[in-house]
């Protein structure tokens, strides 16, 4: 009889940047993917600066409020652009791949906004190419599971900062969708260790 080995889980921190709200109206500009193991090593990354998509349009609050403060980042996900198609597909690729060696969970922050952009694309694409791989339906929240963790705690402002400092390591949020899924990435892993789920 063939035992069957039991996967190691792996934990996908991933981040998006777009040009508004909602996929509803809005496009997304770049995904970043950053897998970890539950002992911090890295077994995974991908990115991909995706084309806006030719119905949807840039929210000028987002503009005002955010990409017109960062122009660096501006300038860097509009360099190397794929279609939505073309960057689903590759990433339904890796996955399938990484899936021969490993299980995973997602994990954003929020994952209430990161996940809806993901899922959406995904999806859209996955109509038309049904041997796409399942990403599933499901996302682990950094922030609620952060804001759980301070509060038990009673962490003031300060002793947030440092912690949260502490556990980004040398990684920090830099508004470049592979940096940020790094770094809330390590955060992830370092509260998981603090609760003793890790």
């Amino acid at each position: 009889m063939t035992e069957i080995v039991e996967k190691e889980k792996v934990y996908l921190s991933f981040d998006i940047e777009a040009d508004g709200q909602s996929p509803a109206y809005n496009s997304m500009l770049s995904l970043g993917i950053v897998g970890f193991k539950t002992n911090g090593d890295e077994v995974f990354e991908w990115q991909k600066n995706l084309k806006p998509e030719a119905d949807k349009h840039m929210e000028q609050r987002c503009w005002n409020e955010f990409w017109s403060k960062h122009p660096e980042q501006w300038k860097f996900v509009n360099t190397n652009q794929v279609s939505v198609e073309e960057g689903m597909l590759d990433l339904s690729a890796k996955l399938k791949e990484l899936n021969k060696t490993y299980k995973f969970d997602w994990v954003a922050r929020p994952s209430a906004y990161d996940w809806q952009w993901l899922k959406y694309n995904y999806e859209k694409t996955r109509e038309t190419h049904a041997d796409m791989f399942n990403i599933g339906y499901t996302a682990k929240c950094l922030s609620a599971l952060w804001w759980s963790y301070c509060k038990r705690n009673k962490l003031t402002s300060e002793q947030k900062n440092t912690l949260w400092k502490k556990l980004e390591g040398d990684t920090t949020v830099t508004h470049n969708s592979l940096d940020d899924a790094r770094a809330q990435g390590r955060v992830f892993v370092g509260l998981m260790k603090l609760d003793g789920i890790f």
